[in-house]
């Protein structure tokens, strides 16, 4: 089967074809420095081993909202149940009316889910609060999220 032919680079006046050896390494750094180091985003020592710690506990994806029928996909995302944005704000009494500390937050999603858990041991870096994702599946639940569905 023939390929696709190779598109010209974007930048005016280039010749090269993509990717670029000059303009695509530009965007790409330029991206690193924007994006900050590891560290600078909260990857840190802590997170790294908790996330090493959720992939071997759950290594299949196991999206409960959206499950991949008859396929079975590795987790390559760990991902807090509970976000961590979500467990601090909750921490902190709020004006709502409902005011649900994060783990019992947590504690009432994993019970939905079949889960025991002891209210005294879960925290936003408990392996409870942490779940395996496929990237898919991590990006349609950022998204959720993000925009207030779920």
């Amino acid at each position: 089967m023939p390929t696709r032919p190779r598109s010209p680079c974007s930048a005016t006046g280039c010749p090269n074809l993509n990717p670029c050896p000059i303009h695509g390494r530009r965007a790409e750094q330029a991206y690193d420095q924007r994006r900050g180091a590891a560290a600078q985003r909260g990857d840190d020592a802590r997170y790294r081993r908790w996330r090493e710690l959720v992939l071997a506990a759950h290594p299949v994806c196991g999206d409960p909202e959206r499950a991949h029928p008859g396929v079975v996909r590795a987790s390559t995302v760990a991902d807090h149940v509970v976000p961590l944005r979500e467990w601090e704000a909750r921490q902190r009494p709020s004006k709502a009316p409902v005011f649900m500390p994060a783990a019992l937050a947590l504690a009432k999603i994993l019970a939905a889910r079949g889960i025991r858990a002891d209210m005294q041991q879960l925290g936003a870096w408990s392996l409870e609060n942490g779940q395996g994702l496929c990237s898919t599946c991590h990006a349609a639940k950022s998204g959720r999220e993000a925009h207030g569905r779920g």
